[in-house]
């Protein structure tokens, strides 16, 4: 069925008993980690101001790295897929084209 736009959607999505266990688990899972972040991320807080200049500085980057890593493995896939040899210019050989440039242009940004 084509999609369409009105309250209808909403009476069929709390109408259905999937659609609701599902609600409900999302909105516990949120609540439980909530409350540990807040558990954990106060404490830690608290001792990165009591600690020395050098500890805060690794304190920090315990925080920081992990958002970091996704940014980076993400950036290295494309990489991976836009390169010269990458999987898009593999495939686009594959059917008989000539592969094209898709690093440092516009089209990759």
């Amino acid at each position: 069925s084509e999609p369409r736009w009105g309250w209808q959607n909403y009476a069929w999505f709390f109408g259905t008993p999937v659609n609701l266990t599902v609600l409900q688990r999302t909105f516990a899972i949120s609540a439980w980690v909530t409350l540990v972040c807040l558990v954990a991320g106060y404490p830690y807080a608290y001792v990165m101001t009591a600690v020395g200049p050098k500890l805060r500085l690794i304190l920090i980057l315990c925080v920081l790295v992990p958002f970091w890593v996704s940014g980076v493995v993400r950036t290295l896939a494309w990489v991976i897929l836009l390169q010269d040899s990458g999987v898009i210019n593999s495939v686009i050989r594959a059917v008989g084209l000539s592969p094209v440039k898709l690093i440092r242009t516009q089209t990759g940004v």
